[in-house]
């Protein structure tokens, strides 16, 4: 059987995220919080990287503040257009400031100050796709990609995914960066990376 190419497996994924019902996204996201503050890699980690989902991407603000109230450091990613990478900036309690929409649905914020990603303890990461071997596959920017290759970069890279999101192989190159586990509404997975 021919390993599909990622732009097809990109439409086919859109396509099924597109036919869960709103109410299902948030049972199954609110399944994947919980099942992720049970993992020893959330509850030994005290800076976390997470993210601001966007539309049909697993809902994970509610871990947010969950950290908060454990003491943890909550860190979210932020585009930098002009230099093609991302970085991550600390967010408090008091409030996430909101860059002003540039693009469609992303979310991030304001702030441009990068921590030191040797702070990093785990990074809640997105994508669109997902095989059982660690492999990932994002929207085609490659800005994880990019964030995962610093050399000082030593978190646990745990994807979430919806069931749906999950393939039998995706396709990859020398520049893809693995996951080391990956939690979804019904498994969840550890990989030797």
């Amino acid at each position: 059987m021919a390993v599909k190419s990622k732009q097809t497996l990109r439409k086919e994924i859109s396509k099924r995220l597109s036919k869960i019902s709103d109410s299902d996204l948030r049972e199954k996201s609110n399944a994947i919080c919980k099942k992720i503050t049970e993992t020893r890699e959330f509850r030994n980690s005290l800076v976390v990287m997470l993210y601001l989902p966007m539309p049909r991407e697993v809902d994970i603000e509610p871990l947010i503040e969950i950290c908060w109230q454990n003491s943890k450091r909550v860190l979210l990613p932020r585009i930098l257009w002009q230099q093609k990478k991302m970085i991550a900036v600390e967010v408090d309690s008091s409030g996430i400031e909101l860059e002003p929409n540039r693009i469609k649905n992303l979310r991030q914020p304001a702030s441009q100050d990068a921590v030191d990603e040797k702070e990093i303890n785990l990074i809640i990461t997105p994508g669109l796709g997902f095989d059982m071997q660690g492999n990932r596959l994002g929207r085609g920017g490659g800005y994880y990609d990019k964030f995962f290759s610093n050399k000082n970069l030593k978190a646990i890279k745990l994807a979430v995914a919806f069931s749906e999101q999950i393939v039998d192989k995706i396709p990859t190159q020398e520049h893809d960066s693995k996951i080391d586990c990956i939690v979804t509404d019904k498994v969840m997975e550890h990989f030797d990376n």
